[in-house]
């Protein structure tokens, strides 16, 4: 491996990306927790408009309309 920096898994250097992940290094992530009253989710189009917006500001593909 070459270059300014080294990055070492289980002590031996890589050049996989994974490492980087920003999910891996920070735990980013998200969640909605969400009221089901009478089999129907209590403001579902608030909670997936939340969901969006999150998915959109961590960079998380997501197929929204099958979530």
């Amino acid at each position: 491996m070459t270059g300014l920096l080294a990055m070492f898994v289980d002590g031996r250097p890589s050049a996989d990306r994974w490492p980087l992940d920003r999910g891996l290094q920070y735990g980013d992530g998200l969640f909605e927790t969400m009221v089901v009253r009478q089999g129907r989710i209590r403001f579902e189009a608030l909670h997936r408009a939340r969901l969006a917006r999150g998915c959109q500001v961590l960079r998380i593909a997501a197929d929204h309309t099958a979530v």
